[in-house]
């Protein structure tokens, strides 16, 4: 088993998300949820990018940034809005 997959398993999360977030998040520990209409959540995995991390010279590890693009692409047709947090503030925008 993968480490994200035993982090799902050891760590409960598998239980509080659906079949479907916990098939992305076993790729590389990032995923999707929409808990209601209209509102959807992106986890990212931005320890991929930390720069001590094997990692730092592929363009895209484990396809988590295609996956991003995919995701706001939806988003978009969906007429979704937008925010993004930063440390402790948020950045809000409406899709047009």
């Amino acid at each position: 088993m993968s480490f994200y997959g035993r982090y799902l398993t050891n760590g409960s999360l598998d239980q509080l998300i659906t079949v479907e977030a916990a098939n992305t998040f076993r790729k590389c520990g990032y995923y999707s949820v929409e808990p209601i209409s209209n509102l959807r959540f992106l986890v990212l995995n931005t320890a991929l990018y930390y720069h001590n991390n094997e990692t730092l010279d592929e363009t895209d590890p484990c396809g988590q940034i295609q996956w991003l693009r995919e995701q706001l692409e939806q988003a978009d047709e969906q007429k979704q809005v937008r925010a993004r947090f930063r440390g402790w503030f948020m950045v809000r925008s409406r899709v047009r």
